[in-house]
């Protein structure tokens, strides 16, 4: 497993974009993953709209080859660090990033993400962005 999907790519990936699709069918055969702060932010997309019955089966179809990974002490113990970091650099980003790029550090994986200008000021992430991949 080398890649941890961000919430932005999944959501276009659900939605069936076809660049999105595409990525996924390469990053899942090499055992791809998202963090369970990742699920959280797509499945509020999927509460906020119940008349979307459809994206229910969809989301379980496209995690369902994916591991989604726990955010556990480990994690939340970068997540400390990563705050501090940025507070004192005046950069703070939302929770939900700095959780997502915490699991990334901490599985050791690559983030792949649209949203590079708020990623890109973690220390140690690694980031991909989707029009670089396989480059």
């Amino acid at each position: 497993m080398k890649y941890l999907i961000d919430s932005d790519v999944l959501i276009d990936i659900l939605l069936g974009k076809a660049w999105a699709v595409a990525l996924y069918e390469l990053l899942k055969q090499g055992g791809a993953a998202i963090s369970a702060m990742t699920y959280g932010e797509v499945w509020e997309g999927i509460e906020a709209n119940p008349a979307r019955t459809d994206a229910i089966d969809t989301l379980d179809d496209i995690v369902g080859p994916l591991r989604v990974l726990d955010i556990d002490v480990p994690t939340m113990h970068i997540y400390g660090r990563i705050r501090v970091h940025l507070r004192k650099h005046g950069e703070i980003i939302g929770t939900p990033d700095i959780l997502i790029a915490s699991t990334a550090i901490e599985h050791k994986l690559t983030l792949v993400t649209r949203n590079t200008r708020h990623f890109g000021r973690i220390p140690n992430l690694k980031i991909l962005h989707p029009s670089e991949f396989g480059s």
